[in-house]
Formats: C-alpha cells, sequence, structure tokens
C-alpha cells in the first residue's frame, strides 16, 4: 500500500515538473517575471511533494518496526506455548504412570490374599503390562523430545532402571521383539555407559 502511495506521489510529482516544464518552454517568451513566479510555484510544488514522500517513507519505516516488534513478541508467544505443552505433557504422562500404578499396586494387594484366583491374577498381569505400556508411552514423548528431557531424566531415571532389571518385569525387556522400545531407547541411553 505505502508503496503503491510512493508511486503515486512520484508520478504526480513528475507530471507537474514536466507540466511546469512545457509552460516554462511556452511562455519562454515573456517576461521573466512571470517565468520566476511559475519557477517559484514549480519549487513549493516540488518540496510539497517531497515532504509528503518523506511522510510516507516515514510511516513505511514505523510499520517495518512495528513488524519486527510483532514478529519478536510472537516467538516470546511460541516460546511459553511450547513450554506450557511440554508442561502438560508432563502432567498427563505423571497421570498416565500413577494411574496405572494405583491399578497394579490395588490388584497386587488382593492377589497376595487370594494367590489361586486365576482371573484374579490375570487382571493383576493386564494392570502390569498396563503400568508398562505407560512408562513406555512416557518414553516415547521423551524420544519425540515432546518433555523437558532433562526434567524427564531428574523425574523417572530410578524408576525406569527399575522396571527394566526388576526380576518381575525384566522378561518384557529382554526379548529382542520387546513391546517396549521406547523404553529400551531411553535406558540404554540413561545406562549403557559404552555409547
Amino acid at each position: 500500500m505505502l508503496e503503491f502511495i510512493t508511486n503515486n506521489i512520484i508520478e504526480i510529482g513528475t507530471f507537474i515538473i514536466s507540466l511546469c516544464a512545457a509552460i516554462i518552454a511556452y511562455n519562454s517568451n515573456k517576461n521573466s517575471t512571470e517565468l520566476q513566479k511559475v519557477n517559484n510555484e514549480l519549487k513549493k510544488e516540488q518540496t510539497k511533494i517531497q515532504d509528503e514522500l518523506n511522510q510516507v517513507l516515514n510511516k513505511q519505516t514505523e510499520l517495518q518496526q512495528e513488524t519486527v516488534n510483532i514478529k519478536k513478541e510472537q516467538q516470546v508467544l511460541n516460546k511459553e506455548n511450547n513450554r506450557l505443552t511440554a508442561g502438560v505433557n508432563e502432567m498427563e504422562i505423571r497421570n498416565m504412570i500413577t494411574g496405572a500404578r494405583q491399578r497394579f499396586e490395588d490388584l497386587s494387594i488382593q492377589v497376595a490374599t487370594d494367590k489361586n484366583n486365576k482371573i484374579l491374577n490375570q487382571i493383576m498381569n493386564s494392570a502390569l503390562e498396563s503400568l508398562l505400556n505407560a512408562y513406555d508411552e512416557a518414553c516415547a514423548k521423551y524420544n519425540d523430545g515432546k518433555t523437558d528431557k532433562e526434567r524427564f531424566k531428574k523425574t523417572y531415571h530410578e524408576e525406569i532402571r527399575k522396571i527394566v532389571t526388576n526380576e518381575a518385569t525384566r522378561g518384557s525387556y529382554d526379548r529382542i521383539d520387546s513391546n517396549y522400545q521406547s523404553t529400551l531407547k531411553v535406558y540404554d541411553e540413561w545406562f549403557n555407559l559404552e555409547k
């Protein structure tokens, strides 16, 4: 828009100058006083056009600065949004693991009182699988960069080590075709000293 206005002002100025030049040429035989008047009017018009052009250029500079400021504000908002999203992901992870762990622990207590109940044992095994799946999903989010990696490691470092090395769950992680590849990847990153 500013470029359009600038171009129109320049065209008008050029037209006025050309018109004045034609008038000067036409009246070249007239009295020099009239020529001086026309020349003065041309200079006034030229000054006026230059002033308008300067105003347009100043406005254009202001708008460019506003655009830069808006982009900076957008970057700040994007950073804050990413931080909030990571926070929401971390809360979802914690709730998912806590819920699965609570269910497993509740069922473990029930199985301890009735060890021969096959149905209860199957439900407890299913709850254990849900718990391992919750950890694996959390590790997948860690691997995808959807959580704060440093905070995730501080929070889950010991828990991941325990579930991978615990006698009761180790069999789920020892297999080559384990269903918990994300957890194994995190475990390997944190505990494989050869890397």
